[in-house]
């Protein structure tokens, strides 16, 4: 019976011993989350009387103690003890998620740029309800890598209400992204198509008016008196967003030496096009192809430019 006690006594005392060394080192304890803000004010209690006891940037972990009414008791890395809102941490597979989005935005190609136009939620899949992975100020400059399309979900219009009475839910358009930011370093996920506003070239804004340009790219350049001149690629989509393609019209806009203006030396309509479009130049030309869905089934379309001259080359399946 001595032997039991004492063995009792010490694994009591080997507890003891863990529980100090981890309130003293700092390391937190409980479920692993991390903070997704800025900055996240942890505060003393829940009542209105509060004071803040530790002060959170983007990517700390926490351990998560408890939770309570969308609020989360949280210990910090130096063992500040407070509580945040749920909203302002990612839970373990989200972050991680968002951490391997940004390995997979680093090896896409920009398919365009642009800027975000309001406070814009980044989400770690397409959609409202998708995990939430950070938070972009208005004016932040991001690259556009690809499009995807959403059902709004009930409750965010008045569109969306009435899905509920047999019409069908309206579709939003999302653009998966990448921006580098100052306090959270690199951010990929998909926003909401109209938070941002494209930053197209001034050249291509001219001819802007009925359609929305989705990617665009600078192909080769010629020579002008003054200076030489770009020449681009631009594919876009008139009427409503939440189309099943990503674009159904291609343009090329080249430089004419004699008027000294931009005009359309090609162009494409009636496509089903998916990003991304892939520009190669070699040589003397540059190439450029992408996926369309035809009637025959998924085809692959290459054109190749040479000077101010485009030619498709190839289509097959």
């Amino acid at each position: 019976m001595k032997k039991i006690v004492l063995a009792g006594v010490a694994v009591a005392v080997v507890v003891a011993g863990i529980y100090w060394r981890v309130s003293i080192s700092g390391e937190t304890a409980g479920e692993a989350a991390y903070a997704r803000e800025r900055e996240v004010t942890v505060w003393s209690r829940l009542a209105q009387v509060r004071e803040p006891v530790a002060m959170l940037r983007y990517g700390e972990r926490v351990g998560v103690l408890e939770r309570r009414s969308g609020k989360a008791s949280v210990r910090t890395a130096a063992g500040a003890v407070g509580w945040v809102d749920e909203t302002q941490l990612s839970d373990v597979d989200a972050w991680e998620r968002g951490a391997r989005m940004v390995e997979q935005a680093r090896v896409m190609p920009p398919q365009g740029r642009g800027r975000t136009k309001v406070l814009t939620n980044v989400r770690a899949e397409p959609g409202r309800s998708g995990p939430k992975l950070y938070q972009f100020r208005a004016g932040v400059p991001v690259e556009i890598l690809a499009r995807a399309v959403a059902d709004m979900t009930p409750g965010e219009g008045a569109a969306a209400s009435k899905a509920a009475g047999g019409e069908e839910p309206k579709r939003e358009d999302w653009l998966f992204i990448r921006a580098k930011t100052e306090d959270a370093g690199e951010i990929a996920g998909w926003v909401l198509g109209r938070f941002l506003e494209p930053d197209l070239p001034e050249a291509l804004r001219v001819y802007a008016a009925g359609i929305r340009f989705v990617a665009w790219f600078e192909l080769n350049r010629v020579p002008d008196e003054e200076g030489d001149k770009p020449q681009f690629l631009a594919v876009g989509v008139s009427g409503p967003e939440g189309q099943p393609c990503d674009f159904t019209m291609l343009r090329v806009y080249t430089w004419g030496t004699q008027r000294r203006r931009y005009e359309t030396a090609f162009l494409e309509s009636n496509l089903c096009g998916k990003l991304p479009v892939r520009v190669e130049p070699k040589g003397a030309e540059v190439f450029f192809n992408f996926k369309n869905a035809s009637r025959a089934g998924e085809e692959d379309r290459q054109y190749a430019m040479r000077s101010t001259s485009v030619r498709r080359i190839t289509a097959r399946r």
